[in-house]
């Protein structure tokens, strides 16, 4: 019962951390939309113009045009993801929730069919259709109606008009929206949205508005023929309309399945994998030495049976039907643990975006894969080796094992300290990289300002954008275009100018970028750069010194714009870039300045960054100087002088780093947890070998300490016999760790993968932990009684 215990606790806890990846990899990388025959669902996706990236999203007008010319599709759809307030009853009590805006068609053409009630028809396309119908997921249902059936003919309201929809249907149970990342409540017809707020409309602005598009294929025809025929379509479109595009590409459902989404995540999954496949060897390698030592305790009773005429081969048959039903235990187990585990991991990331991790059938197949694989790894040798012993061997009660044996423990015990301390290694050099970050020469007074965000309440906020508090507040939407110059004049007449505008923080990890080439560039030309539009006054602020030129005009009609070495380097090599012209966007800037270079878009890389004046139509927020005293108190009153309705908060420009940096803090977290669970197996596994090895050389010590050897002779003798087992570890795992630093080399942030203080720092923990597992059976050794031993004798 203890071997079995152990068994399925160490090689559970394995697979069970390889079945959880596995899980977040089917979730994020391989699995379908939760549709009716998701392998017959297509997404387009705009090809790349140079160098930007693909796109996505597609005007309302091109979706129209594809969905009425198209023959191969039985039909296309749109949709948009938004927040929606819905507003409940009379007492206006209201809730945020994740809405999608679709066609009418959305239902019909993806085969999602109804708990209760209907969905939508051709006429929910028309903004002029005398009711508004919506339709809600059974998980909003059941949460808000209690799963009353009377909800179909119920009236809620949406947004801050509160516009009076009419709940038509409840999606089934299981459906709540496509995107693995969020959880759909609300589906609201795009024609609602001319309603709501016709600004964003898609179908009352067709050639501004952008929707995501998705087909079904029709009977018989093949995602390549539909690819050509939409690509033709395209291109067609696109040249009537005087717009740039290069055709487009059709792809399945699956969540990363455009080839620059592949190159960008799938190494991610790999780095964990090979961690986590490490720990699957550590706990094979653990449990291996536990089969090895059970079954040369056996022995006799193998003997008995080859000695009755069982062949070898049946023998080794019944131990791996044991180890078998053993890791087949441990998958259970294992996923019982990736039910939760995924789910727990990303909490603790701070990711909101928490889709269903419970384990499907491909899950399952692989739990089961590495049981198997697992059961034939840590019993065979083992099966091998006991079933070769002579029977004379197996009777001898006083016998050790012989040479072999030792050979074949010494094996894994080498390659769990190799594994461990590749382990160990990898964790080290990711925290090393992120230490480093903070010690990063940043290029301006990161330290000595902060942002001030001002937002307005809810009610003041233009339709459709007051479930998205992030984003800028357009001002003539809200009928507040003199704000920022009262503001501005305020802040030019206090103590605390000069004061800033800008629209993104410094060492944000917002990827806000634009698209630039120069005039004598074709499109095939263009590159993405990071923009930060802010206002000149904020250059002084942040401290980035000008080394060329001037700084722009604020007046966003002036054209002007500002550069930093990196990006005048890229666009005019060799050249000046004062007085040159960018497009961006294809709208022509003149270039007054060049800044020095500096980490302002973010502590990893100094990219390109495009300077311009902040747009006049929202409302952006305000950097300023911390090391005057009293700076935000003042800050806050002035703000509210102005106008009492606007709500503050500030945030130190240095904590950005902290946030953009909480990838990689956290990615070097779970390395270290990883490296802990190799490590904490590694010294179970140096323990049991060692205390095995001490009680098959009881007598031998007994008759050393009898003829007077003392206690630290014994000792080394004893630590001597796994010398070679230690140090050939030591050698392969500093080998898998020096490959593994390479491997790492992009996520290091410049430190060099044979950082000498993280190869020491694991020295230092695997020195402990050797120690540990050392010293009692180093101790129970020692205590053995010399008398006894020579009576037994």
């Amino acid at each position: 019962p203890g071997f079995a215990a152990t068994v399925l606790l160490t090689l559970g806890l394995a697979i069970g951390l390889n079945a959880s990846l596995f899980t977040l990899f089917n979730v994020v990388v391989l699995r379908p939309w939760n549709v009716d025959s998701p392998g017959d669902v297509v997404l387009p996706h705009a090809r790349p113009v140079g160098n930007r990236p693909f796109a996505t999203a597609f005007t309302y007008a091109e979706y129209a045009y594809l969905r009425d010319h198209t023959e191969t599709l039985a039909g296309l759809v749109a949709r948009e993801r938004d927040p929606v307030w819905i507003y409940y009853g009379e007492d206006s009590s209201r809730e945020s929730v994740q809405a999608y805006w679709v066609s009418g068609n959305f239902f019909d053409v993806l085969g999602i069919e109804m708990a209760l009630g209907r969905g939508f028809t051709a006429e929910e396309d028309d903004p002029g259709s005398p009711e508004a119908e919506v339709v809600i997921s059974h998980g909003l249902w059941q949460r808000r109606f209690g799963g009353d059936p009377s909800v179909i003919g119920r009236t809620i309201r949406l947004e801050s008009r509160q516009v009076p929809a009419v709940v038509g249907g409840v999606a089934r149970r299981g459906f709540s929206g496509v995107d693995w990342e969020s959880t759909v409540d609300l589906f609201v017809p795009l024609a609602l949205m001319v309603r709501i707020n016709p600004d964003e409309a898609a179908i009352a602005a067709p050639l501004e508005q952008h929707v995501l598009i998705a087909g079904r294929l029709g009977a018989g025809v093949s995602r390549a023929t539909a690819e050509a025929e939409l690509d033709g379509l395209s291109r067609q479109f696109r040249a009537a309309a005087s717009m740039e595009g290069d055709g487009l590409i059709l792809t399945g459902t699956r969540p990363i399945a455009r080839p620059d989404e592949v190159e960008e995540i799938v190494p991610i999954f790999a780095a964990f994998g090979a961690a986590l496949l490490l720990v699957l060897l550590l706990a094979c390698a653990n449990v291996g030495n536990l089969q090895l030592a059970r079954a040369l305790a056996r022995r006799r009773e193998i003997a008995v049976r080859l000695s009755l005429g069982a062949g070898r081969r049946r023998v080794i048959r019944q131990m791996l039907t044991e180890a078998t039903f053993l890791a087949l235990g441990a998958a259970a187990l294992g996923l019982a643990l990736a039910r939760f585990v995924p789910d727990i991991v990303l909490r603790m990331a701070g990711d909101d975006r928490l889709p269903s991790f419970v384990p499907d059938h491909t899950v399952v197949g692989f739990a089961v894969g590495l049981a198997l694989l697992s059961a034939l790894l840590f019993a065979l040798a083992p099966a091998l080796r006991t079933t070769r012993s002579s029977i004379a061997l197996a009777y001898d009660a006083r016998a050790g094992i012989d040479r072999s044996g030792r050979r074949l423990r010494s094996l894994l015990l080498a390659a769990q300290i190799a594994l461990s301390l590749t382990l160990l290694a990898g964790a080290s050099l990711l925290t090393r990289g992120i230490i480093r970050v903070q010690s990063v020469e940043l290029g301006f007074a990161a330290h000595e300002t902060a942002v001030a965000r001002l937002m307005l309440p809810d009610d003041l906020r233009p339709a459709g954008t007051a479930a998205r508090p992030m984003v800028p507040t357009d001002l003539r939407a809200a009928g507040l275009e003199g704000l920022v110059p009262a503001l501005d004049a305020a802040l030019r007449a206090s103590r605390l100018w000069p004061v800033g505008w800008t629209e993104v923080d410094p060492l944000s990890n917002m990827r806000y970028g634009s698209f630039v080439r120069r005039p004598d560039e074709t499109e095939a030309a263009t590159r993405l750069v990071m923009a930060r539009p802010m206002s000149a006054a904020s250059f002084e602020v942040l401290g980035l010194r000008l080394v060329a030129g001037r700084l722009y005009d604020d007046r966003p009609d002036a054209r002007e714009a500002v550069v930093n070495e990196t990006l005048a380097r890229m666009m005019w090599p060799g050249e000046r870039a004062v007085g040159q012209t960018i497009l961006a966007h294809d709208e022509p800037y003149v270039v007054t300045g060049v800044v020095a270079d500096s980490h302002f878009t973010g502590v990893i890389a100094i990219e390109p960054v495009l300077h311009q004046a902040v747009f006049a139509s929202r409302l952006p927020w305000l950097v300023f100087r911390t090391d005057v005293a009293g700076a935000e108190e003042e800050l806050r009153a002035l703000v509210q002088e102005v106008d009492p309705r606007l709500r503050v908060t500030v945030r130190p420009v240095i904590d950005n780093i902290e946030e953009s940096t909480r990838g990689q803090r956290y990615a070097a977290q779970l390395a270290w947890a990883i490296g802990a669970l190799g490590l904490a197996l590694a010294t179970i596994g140096v323990f049991g070998v060692f205390a095995y090895a001490v009680e098959e050389r009881r007598r031998e010590v007994g008759i050393r300490l009898a003829l007077g050897a003392r206690p630290g002779d014994v000792l080394g003798v004893l630590l001597a016999a796994n010398r070679w087992s230690i140090g050939g570890g030591l050698a392969v795992g500093l080998l898998l760790s020096t490959a593994g630093g390479f491997v790492l080399r992009s996520y290091l942030f410049g430190l060099s993968p044979l950082d000498p203080i993280a190869y020491l720092s694991v020295a230092l923990i695997l020195g402990v932990a050797a120690m540990l597992a050392t010293v009692v059976p180093s101790r129970r050794a020692l205590r053995v009684d010399p008398a006894i031993t020579l009576r037994s004798e």
